[in-house]
């Protein structure tokens, strides 16, 4: 076995290696997924959190554009109707993500399971394409020759380089087994940048020292295809690689320009002409990357300029939310996790990563110099993650609100690459390698010990809930006895070839071994954390629900092919309508329409700026919006059961309205429905008047009771409402009691939270006394303010209503609450008046949607598809104007007395500029190219 394994490592050239760390780096990461059963076939896989509620539905969806099943460019499916480009470019466009192609539907999360650990070998191996090049330029500045590990002419010279340039390897694999990989392995969108970073770096080294640009285009050109937001994150973490490399090559970079600077009388000009010709050349990489992707980034960015809030605004101040100096030093070691919503920075790069970092500053040889300017730059990169305003800059001016520090990757490549040029120092001549060996592992160590005793006292001493805060303590017992084990064994290990008990090659193969086992527990700790803290989903349980929803779709489009609208209570993820493929409004994604979902908010529809689920709907608004169908375990009052299958109802709404009707013209001057002083139902009313002429359709009552269990009730100067809870330590109670004696009305309880003031936790419910049924709305609903129909579970005219709010915060300020009921006879009215001019005769596609209406007055044609400047409308085949309606959320068009037909048809902004783009983009890359090639243009 010991012959096998020698003539193994002889045949193992150093050409090889780059293979070798993706193999290592592949056999590592598969079986960390096996240890914590997220391989394909185990019960976690990736199904959890943004891949549960985003990903997997938008894979089933590009699976579906692939097929021709769907467009390209637009969808129905999501936030009742969008341009995908700019979902796509988020989401969607990683050349990895086409190879779903040669998948089953249902078998996508295993496909992505395999990408994500092919991903993870591409990794380390463009890691050790850069780690490589840095130790041998490194080695040339000390003049250091690296006889056979460059050459390949001396077999002993390489035998002996092969264990020197080995260690490059391992540090390739721990970079890859990261802690921003482990923490966010299941965000399949990002995972790109993972092996880009080290390539970009690469190619900006060779930018600077050898003037070539090629490479650099193609690579930023493929991460901003890939993911324009990562993609920004590499070109901003490239830029400051490429400062520091050229603020440290100065002196290298003039002498290679000498003969321009005996040319120039202008000192100061020569001194600085070829950091201008470098600079320029990066510039113009960077413009030619960026042409390169136009056809997806602008009409992308087109797309997200049109739909974000007007009033969205940049939070440049403060401290970045958790942030901790001594959670940032604790995430240098294995194991570490906080929270995927207010984490420390995930930089863990490995115990070995570590060490050689620490032989820095215990290698006698290393000058000062070289000491103060890795702590500088290793101290920017901290104060980059811990102010907000830069860490904010570093999220292209959008503060996250999970996933705080997306580009840590970055942070963790340069420990690699410092970790690295220390290995080089320490192997260099007159080095003595074991002794700043030794004196690292023992100064991590001691460390190590000294912190985990000092973070115990802490606690012990009365600190639990700083250190709570800190992301330290609740690491729990495993992370700190992982990290004193491997410290322990990294040390026994040393100890072990110093005193000559093992030899050269045993000692490297145990210390593969060691880190393969530190990898895997410590991503093992990391994904029990967050299986506590988000929960990982049973693929095959949720692959049978998504099979239900499915076969209940299909039953009701075999029977109805007109242009309607779905919802339903039974929801797997927030994005069922456009995974499963029918017209909803509940959606989920951080491309979404911004104002349409303000607006929804503003009508009593549980939605924020990334999130829409149709809970809040009343009768009116569910006639607006298209809804003809609803899929729910508990039925609605004035909706038709189509059919009942084990208590799950379909229904029609008996008061559905096509996409497009007629409506007055002061809907074009109605504005309101962002005013928080203002409720949902009154809204709704003032919309109505401005529709149909009628007003005050629902009526708000005070025919009910307020009964407070610990609670306190304060109405403010500004009509606003206070709750304070009497004893802190229990939760308090509101119960609104509803008499309930008219069959023919509906009711709703509307209430409007101030979250300028926080966010608060606790749970809706409502009750029918006499059935003693209870509904729970859900937890934490009272966050969002929303309209709640409160009669879906009646069963008589005698029965009473019941709305329970139970808060765990000391008190509750509304903007608004009410009791409102809706007289249906009142509503035949407007019902009436909105169904007098609909667009009838409806054809439709993808793209486009045309029909007939009859206007019985002049006025507007209002349509339930979001505005959105891609859509083009004409009238009687001629193009008319499209008008923002009810705050910019809707798309109209003013219209004539009399007969016309319409047709709506979209076409994305900018996709044919950014075509042209790309494809000079393309032309300066075949320039630019030659120029590296042939030579033509030298830094001198």
């Amino acid at each position: 076995m010991e012959q096998l394994l020698n003539k193994t490592l002889k045949k193992i050239k150093i050409k090889h290696y780059p293979v070798l760390a993706m193999v290592l780096s592949i056999v590592i990461t598969s079986m960390a997924f096996g240890f914590t059963s997220v391989a394909p076939g185990g019960y976690r896989m990736l199904y959890i959190n943004d891949f549960y509620s985003e990903y997997l539905n938008f894979l089933v969806n590009l699976k579906h554009i692939m097929q021709a099943k769907q467009s390209a460019i637009y969808s129905w499916n999501i936030d009742m109707g969008m341009g995908i480009m700019g979902l796509n470019a988020y989401y969607m466009a990683s050349p990895f993500n086409y190879l779903i192609l040669f998948l089953k539907e249902n078998h996508l999360i295993y496909g992505m399971v395999v990408i994500v650990i092919i991903r993870n070998g591409l990794a380390a191996m463009a890691a050790y394409i850069c780690l490589k090049y840095i130790y041998l330029k490194q080695s040339q500045k000390s003049d250091i020759k690296l006889i056979g590990v460059i050459s390949g002419n001396n077999m002993l010279a390489e035998y002996q380089g092969k264990y020197k340039m080995f260690v490059i390897v391992l540090v390739s694999v721990c970079y890859s087994m990261c802690g921003w990989m482990m923490t966010y392995f299941f965000n399949v969108i990002w995972q790109d940048a993972l092996f880009i970073m080290p390539l970009a770096v690469y190619f900006v080294f060779k930018l600077v020292d050898e003037g070539k640009m090629s490479g650099l285009i193609i690579t930023w050109a493929y991460i901003f295809i890939s993911n324009y937001y990562m993609g920004y994150m590499v070109g901003v973490c490239s830029t400051f690689f490429f400062i520091f490399h050229l603020i440290f090559n100065k002196k290298s970079i003039r002498d290679k320009n000498n003969a321009v600077i005996k040319k120039k009388k202008n000192k100061k000009f020569t001194d600085t002409h070829p950091i201008v010709i470098i600079s320029l050349k990066y510039i113009v990489s960077a413009i030619s990357a960026i042409l390169i992707s136009g056809f997806v980034t602008l009409p992308s960015l087109l797309q997200l300029l049109e739909k974000i809030d007007d009033n969205k605004q940049v939070a440049l101040s403060g401290k970045m939310h958790g942030f901790y100096l001594m959670g940032f030093i604790n995430g240098l070691y294995a194991g570490t996790y906080t929270s995927l919503e207010k984490g420390n920075p995930p930089i863990y790069t490995g115990l070995l990563t570590l060490v050689l970092v620490a032989m820095l500053f215990t290698n006698k040889k290393v000058d000062k110099k070289t000491r103060i300017t890795t702590i500088t730059v290793m101290t920017i990169g901290m104060i980059i993650m811990m102010l907000n305003p830069l860490n904010t800059f570093m999220h292209a001016f959008d503060k996250p609100d999970w996933f705080n520090y997306r580009y840590s990757f970055a942070y963790s490549f340069m420990l690699a690459a410092i970790a690295v040029m220390a290995w080089e120092k320490a192997t260099s001549e007159g080095a003595d390698l074991k002794k700043i060996i030794r004196f690292a592992v023992k100064r991590i160590a001691e460390y190590y010990i000294v912190y985990t005793i000092c973070v115990y006292a802490l606690f012990k001493s009365g600190n639990k809930g700083r250190i709570e805060k800190a992301g330290i303590y609740q690491q729990s017992v495993s992370t700190f006895v992982l990290n004193i084990i491997v410290v322990s064994l990294f040390l026994v290990l040393y100890l072990l070839y110093e005193k000559k008990r093992i030899v050269k090659r045993d000692a490297y193969l145990l210390l593969v071994l060691l880190i393969t086992v530190e990898e895997c527990v410590s991503f093992g700790i990391i994904v029990n954390k967050e299986d506590k803290e988000s929960g990982f989903f049973n693929y095959e349980y949720v692959q049978e629900e998504v099979d239900f929803l499915k076969s209940e779709v299909t039953a009701i489009e075999a029977v109805d092919k007109d242009f309607y609208r779905i919802e339903s209570n039974h929801i797997v993820s927030h994005n069922d309508p456009y995974a499963i493929g029918y017209r909803g409004i509940t959606s989920y994604s951080s491309v979404c329409n911004y104002r349409l979902n303000k607006v929804l908010l503003g009508l009593g529809i549980k939605s924020n700026d990334w999130h829409v689920e149709y809970e809040g709907g009343t009768t009116f608004l569910e006639s607006i919006m298209n809804i003809k169908y609803r899929m729910h375990f508990t039925p609605r009052n004035l909706f038709s059961n189509i059919k009942v299958d084990d208590d799950f109802y379909v229904e029609k709404n008996d008061y559905y309205l096509p996409v497009a009707f007629g409506v007055n013209k002061d809907i074009l001057d109605f504005e309101g429905t962002l005013d928080k002083t203002n409720s949902a139902l009154n809204k709704q009313n003032d919309i109505i008047t401005a529709m149909t002429g009628i007003k005050e359709t629902h009526k708000e009552t005070e025919d009910y009771e307020i009964k407070l269990d610990n609670v306190k009730r304060t109405i403010n100067k500004d009509g606003t409402v206070t709750y304070n809870k009497i004893n802190p330590a229990v939760d308090g109670r509101i119960q609104y009691d509803i008499p309930y004696n008219d069959k023919e009305a509906k009711y709703y309880f509307s209430y409007y939270y101030d979250y300028t003031k926080g966010y608060y936790n606790g749970t809706v419910t409502t009750n029918s006394i006499k059935n003693n049924k209870s509904i729970t709305l859900g937890d934490s609903l009272i966050k969002v303010p929303r309209t709640i129909y409160i009669n879906d579970n009646v069963s008589d005219k005698e029965d009473s209503l019941i709305v329970t709010i139970t808060f765990e915060d000391n008190s509750i300020h509304l903007l608004s609450e009410g009791i409102y009921k809706l007289d249906m006879s009142d509503y035949d009215k407007v019902y009436e008046k909105l169904n007098e001019s609909t667009l009838q005769d409806i054809k439709y596609d993808n793209t486009s949607l045309e029909g007939s209406v009859n206007m019985k007055e002049d006025g507007v044609l209002f349509t339930s598809i979001p505005f959105d400047k891609g859509w083009r409308v004409f009238a009687d085949g001629k193009a008319v104007k499209t008008e923002k309606l009810i705050d910019g959320a809707f798309l109209g068009i003013k219209l004539d007395k009399g007969e016309h037909r319409i047709s709506f048809k979209y076409y994305p902004k900018g996709l044919k500029a950014g075509a042209l783009l790309t494809a000079l983009g393309l032309v300066m890359l075949y320039i630019l190219y030659y120029i590296d090639k042939n030579g033509k243009v030298k830094l001198r």
